[in-house]
């Protein structure tokens, strides 16, 4: 049997809250939810129909920068769709390395920065006892919740992991509560913050990934 990369839990609800704490602080630099892009590419649509050509470009950047870093990650991968530890926490290093760069010499480029770690990072997910973990897609997290909740309805043992998805969707909630509060407390160490947080989980990734 194959032997797959295994990521502790703790550490896959670090990474969700990463994901939660970029995306409000795109939010509320930039106006835009580098994240998750259902809502993006309508946005998009409706500001090409009003003729706002800058936030139609701004949107459509973001779109294609996060299909770029899904890209990459799966130009990295030499096996199925799943990253070696020993990659992905370089990734994560220099991802903070960019994003304080960015932030103190081109900052006018940082919402389309994040929009590529935010592809880097949801196509680069883990297992977690057979389930495959989105680090950034919390509306299959919701539905996916409502699945085994259903389940759990039916006698079925799949709805264990009701858990696991609501958990989730609170780590991602407490990291964009995080990045709201210091936005409106101490706004100037939100970026920086997230950089140290990409060393941080790059750091804990190594120590705690395993082979199951």
């Amino acid at each position: 049997m194959e032997k797959r990369p295994v990521i502790h839990r703790w550490m896959i609800m670090v990474l969700t809250f990463l994901a939660g704490y970029v995306n409000v602080e795109g939010i509320f630099e930039y106006n835009v939810t580098v994240s998750h892009y259902s809502g993006n590419i309508s946005n998009f649509s409706v500001s090409l129909i009003k003729g706002d050509k800058a936030r139609a470009l701004l949107l459509i950047s973001c779109i294609i920068l996060f299909f770029l870093g899904s890209f990459l990650i799966g130009l990295v991968n030499q096996r199925d769709i799943r990253t070696p530890r020993d990659r992905y926490k370089w990734i994560l290093f220099f991802q903070g390395i960019g994003l304080m760069v960015v932030y103190h010499h081109f900052e006018f480029t940082l919402p389309y920065l994040l929009a590529f770690y935010m592809g880097i990072q949801n196509g680069a997910f883990a297992l977690y006892r057979g389930i495959r973990v989105r680090f950034t897609h919390m509306t299959g997290y919701l539905t996916e919740a409502a699945l085994e909740t259903a389940a759990h309805f039916r006698g079925n043992k799949r709805g264990k992991y009701i858990i696991f998805y609501l958990i989730s969707m609170f780590s991602f909630a407490f990291g964009g509560i995080s990045a709201a509060l210091i936005e409106i407390y101490n706004p100037d160490i939100l970026v920086p913050l997230s950089a140290i947080l990409y060393f941080v989980v790059a750091f804990g990734l190594h120590k705690t990934t395993k082979i199951d």
